[in-house]
């Protein structure tokens, strides 16, 4: 697993548990978790199962939006894959 961060702002939230991942684009598939590349869905899965077993959890994975707009959701808002 390459780099992974944490948003000190979050740090408040004790129920909040979270880590972004940085893509090194030397090992492109190394940290991809998005299905919607058209990458090696086979290698994304793994790439999740590293993290849920880093986290101890299972885990959500959000696509990335470039832009201004938030979105506030709650259990009926999300939809479970790949499990």
């Amino acid at each position: 697993m390459s780099e992974i961060y944490r948003f000190k702002i979050f740090s408040k939230f004790r129920e909040l548990k979270h880590i972004v991942t940085k893509r090194d684009e030397e090992k492109a598939l190394d940290n991809s978790l998005a299905l919607h590349t058209g990458e090696d869905t086979a290698q994304i899965l793994k790439n999740r199962e590293g993290i849920e077993r880093f986290m101890d959890m299972d885990i959500v994975v959000a696509d990335q939006i470039h832009g201004s707009n938030i979105e506030i959701i709650d259990e009926s808002g999300i939809e479970y894959k790949h499990r």
